[in-house]
């Protein structure tokens, strides 16, 4: 039996511009695609806002265990932390995600009975993800804002509780795809389907580099928009000021 997370992202249409892994969600390929748009057509500082949100800033993530008995959310507790350690020790200091007791953290993971609407080969869903980028920009000025909410399914079958070990897996692909990847259908990727009571504790080196290089494409067109940005001010143009509806 196995699961699959979904991911709704805040994105566009447009086709991807970089020769990114094909891990790489088709939506956030998109979405860069659509940051380098803006600013080939003077939103330098629309790009940059796109840019920025798409790389994740320092991001705050907060665990609701209310409604679980003691020992469960010790274990979900447990399998949290985990989750996050994998990316933790993949990425080092270019984690973005960093858990907090913070009311008003960006991201919050939460517990549910069911994940309603989505399933995959008749196995109803047990990780679920949706995420909201915000941006504003000016002449001069960006904002940007990145939110989520992860929902995790309590139960394996029945009223049998997850393992600390499936709700590491479920946190870890819910990150993968705020981190940009997208659900692969092969077995034994942390994107792929999870086989309950066989989870997975570590990352595939693939999905590692795809995040890793995607992250650098990003970084690296933030620098060169900026650059553009400071050389449009320098000669008095002037970009329109917009505020994009999600």
């Amino acid at each position: 039996m196995t699961v699959l997370g979904l991911a709704i992202l805040i994105t566009g249409t447009a086709g991807a511009s970089a020769n990114f892994s094909h891990l790489v969600d088709n939506a956030s390929a998109d979405y860069f695609s659509r940051a380098l748009a803006a600013s080939s057509e003077g939103d330098h500082q629309k790009g940059l806002a796109m840019l920025k949100v798409l790389l994740v800033p320092r991001t705050n993530v907060r665990v609701d265990y209310s409604g679980l008995p003691t020992s469960v959310a010790e274990e979900f507790r447990q399998g949290v932390q985990s989750g996050l350690r994998m990316w933790r020790d993949a990425l080092g200091s270019d984690m973005p995600f960093s858990l907090t007791d913070r009311p008003d953290a960006q991201v919050t993971i939460r517990f549910v009975d069911s994940i309603q609407g989505h399933s995959h080969q008749g196995v109803d869903c047990k990780g679920e993800i949706t995420a909201r980028r915000r941006i504003q920009w000016g002449p001069d000025v960006h904002y940007f804002e990145f939110a989520a909410q992860i929902s995790i399914v309590r139960f394996r079958e029945g009223r049998t509780w997850m393992s600390s070990g499936e709700i590491a897996h479920i946190t870890a692909h819910e990150l993968g795809h705020a981190l940009g990847l997208g659900d692969v259908q092969q077995s034994g990727r942390i994107m792929g389907p999870m086989t309950l009571g066989r989870p997975l504790s570590a990352l595939t080196q693939d999905e590692v580099r795809a995040v890793q290089g995607f992250r650098a494409s990003v970084r690296f067109e933030i620098e060169r928009v900026q650059s553009k940005a400071n050389l449009t001010g320098m000669n008095g143009i002037r970009p329109r000021i917009g505020v994009p509806i999600p």
